[in-house]
């Protein structure tokens, strides 16, 4: 299994993170690598080269560009994880290691990152199960995909991407959660909403602050 995480080179609260999640991960024995992420400047070029559907990325809680870039970051590891044949664990930079990683997964999208936003449903079972936490990924920090995941997800981007979270959804692919959830979200800013979409954020509801940060 390969295991990045979506860096914002150019921008030193992302390469801290990042470097957090990185460490956190040696913890429990899995070895995590800096992507380099898509960028608002970039990702224009990606989207036409990639013919990335763009329509439902223009809503009030995030900023088009920023979460066009975000997505464009997790599609470029798709298509890394299809093109090579290797299973992908994919994570954000605020993404934290809270536990061991299953050696074992039957899925080929399966969420492994605690929900870190609005209302969620507990998992009643341990272990790997149908995704039951939200209808599509609980925030799109940490989970795993296999090539066949990646190509499902790789095809429907043609026609209906999202923002990443949204997009992986239950009624458009099968998708997996493990619980206890063994990586979390400790975000303390954002690259991606507005005002609006940090509302319901839990280290915003905690906390009462989460800087919104612009990107290069």
């Amino acid at each position: 299994m390969i295991a990045k995480v979506i860096t914002l080179m150019n921008m030193p609260q992302s390469v801290k993170a990042a470097k957090r999640c990185i460490d956190s991960g040696s913890g429990y024995g899995v070895h995590v690598q800096n992507f380099n992420a898509v960028t608002p400047k970039t990702v224009d070029q990606f989207v036409n080269d990639e013919q990335i559907y763009t329509r439902f990325f223009k809503e009030k809680y995030s900023r088009f560009k920023n979460a066009l870039a975000a997505f464009s970051s997790h599609y470029s590891l798709w298509k890394e994880s299809y093109q090579t044949q290797q299973d992908y664990l994919i994570l954000e930079h605020d993404a934290v290691f809270v536990g061991d990683i299953p050696t074992f997964l039957r899925g080929d999208i399966v969420n492994l990152g605690e929900p870190s936003y609005g209302r969620v449903e507990t998992p009643g079972k341990l272990g790997e199960g149908p995704l039951s936490s939200k209808p599509f990924l609980p925030g799109a920090h940490g989970y795993y995909i296999t090539p066949k995941g990646a190509w499902d997800l790789i095809r429907q981007a043609k026609i209906k991407a999202k923002p990443t979270d949204v997009y992986i959804h239950q009624d458009d692919f099968e998708i997996t959660e493990f619980y206890p959830w063994p990586i979390q979200a400790r975000d303390t800013f954002t690259t991606i909403q507005r005002e609006e979409g940090i509302q319901a954020k839990f280290s915003y509801l905690k906390t009462g602050k989460m800087d919104i940060l612009n990107v290069r």
